[in-house]
């Protein structure tokens, strides 16, 4: 929810046939869900993140980077950040 209203964003069906695909924990509401069956900290996605961005560098590849200082992408600025892709 944004400024207490409903913000709905269709997929596409090429969207919806790749979340079909990844594996569901039982009653569990979220896609991506914690081992406990609760929903992923920002912690555990930062650590991800990290280690995706490191992933990358290692194989020479620049990653993720926030576009206006270059650097690596945090959890804190993806949204802005994909923003911004979207909009170019």
């Amino acid at each position: 929810m944004k400024a207490e209203r409903k913000h709905r964003v269709p997929l596409t069906p090429q969207a919806v046939a790749i979340l079909r695909t990844l594996p569901r924990m039982k009653d569990s509401r979220y896609v991506f869900f914690a081992p406990s069956g609760g929903m992923l900290s920002d912690r555990s996605i930062s650590a991800v993140m990290r280690r995706m961005q490191e992933s990358e560098e290692k194989a020479c590849r620049a990653g993720l980077l926030a576009l206006r200082s270059k650097r690596p992408a945090m959890l804190y600025g993806l949204r802005s950040t994909f923003r911004q892709l979207a909009a170019e």
